[in-house]
């Protein structure tokens, strides 16, 4: 995998896409229970009126999962819901 954004120079996006996210293989385990947790406690949007909103998000994901989201995409994806 290669990710598009990892390490390079942040990019602006104004439009939600989920052509943004990069997604990182993991491998199957038995052993594995139970989900991965993203925060976001300041994710900011605009609702249809144009006016902005802030709320805290929580986004699980389970470990039986095939992929999981790099960190730097899920950010870029996340800040892109402020300017649409």
């Amino acid at each position: 995998m290669k990710p598009k954004f990892l390490g390079k120079k942040n990019t602006t996006f104004k439009s939600p896409s989920e052509s943004i996210l990069d997604a990182i293989n993991r491998k199957p385990s038995k052993e594995m229970f139970g989900e991965d947790i993203w925060n976001a406690y300041e994710f900011t949007y605009l609702d249809a009126f144009g006016l902005p909103h802030q709320l805290a998000l929580r986004i699980l994901v389970s470990v039986n999962s095939p992929n999981i989201i790099e960190s730097k995409s899920m950010k870029l994806y996340l800040g892109s819901f402020a300017g649409s």
